[in-house]
Parts: structure tokens; sequence; C-alpha cells
């Protein structure tokens, strides 16, 4: 699903800039450090908008989601 729903977003820059936006909100709002809006499937975790981090696609068991 992952990749169905994933494939094409590059091409979407519109809706990047929005979930940055949205990622910079939620960091400023909470005050916290970080802010990360991401997509995840079975295996992989991609990083789409980001404060604080880098954007990443990473393997599931190196997320903060597998760790919790």
């Amino acid at each position: 699903m992952l990749w169905y729903y994933g494939r094409d977003l590059d091409k979407e820059p519109d809706l990047l800039s929005g979930l940055q936006e949205k990622a910079c909100l939620a960091q400023e709002s909470s005050g916290w450090e970080y802010a990360v809006v991401g997509l995840q499937d079975v295996n992989v975790y991609i990083r789409l908008a980001t404060v604080g981090l880098p954007i990443a696609i990473l393997p599931r068991g190196e997320t903060l989601c597998a760790h919790t």
C-alpha cells in the first residue's frame, strides 16, 4: 500500500509543502525539538516532512515506532 500511495509523492510539491507546514506547526505548538510527518508500512518508514531531522527512508526496525 505504501508503494501504491507514496510512489509519486515527489511529484506533488504542493502536498509536500503543506505537510512541511504542518510539521513546523506541530513542532512550534508542542515545543518539542523534533516533528515528523511520515508513512509507514510493514517494512519501510518514509519521513515526508520533518523539523530537526533529515528526510529519510528507513527500515521499520530502525524507527521510533519499532522501539515503543
